[in-house]
């Protein structure tokens, strides 16, 4: 598989979208009932689901439908943002990182 500009985007996005899941986890952890986080941050995940999928990265759409799915519970109120919770959700945000950015290095070319 060659890198092109569309994969090339998807890697960047999926960074930036990582830093966004980041940024609003620490932000949930001082305000545990912040409903437009929780928003945010499961719109961050289907946004790496998808367009992962689109790309052919099911190992990432898988890890990420997992993730997606306890953030759709925590925004219908089903979970509570624990200190436990969110720190779990930061080591997922972690291995989402790893996962593009390996994916990104094993893709001919993506390292430009």
């Amino acid at each position: 598989m060659n890198t092109t500009p569309a994969t090339a985007v998807f890697f960047e996005e999926a960074q930036e979208q990582c830093a966004t899941l980041e940024a609003l986890l620490l932000e949930l952890n001082k305000n545990p009932h912040d409903d437009d986080a929780l928003g945010a941050m499961f719109r961050s995940a289907h946004t790496i689901k998808g367009s992962s999928g689109l790309f052919g990265f099911d190992g990432i759409v898988d890890f990420t439908h997992v993730m997606e799915n306890v953030l759709d519970r925590m925004r219908k109120h089903d979970l509570v943002a624990s200190d436990s919770l969110i720190d779990l959700l930061l080591r997922e945000r972690d291995l989402a990182a790893r996962q593009a950015a390996q994916s990104a290095r094993l893709t001919p070319e993506g390292s430009g």
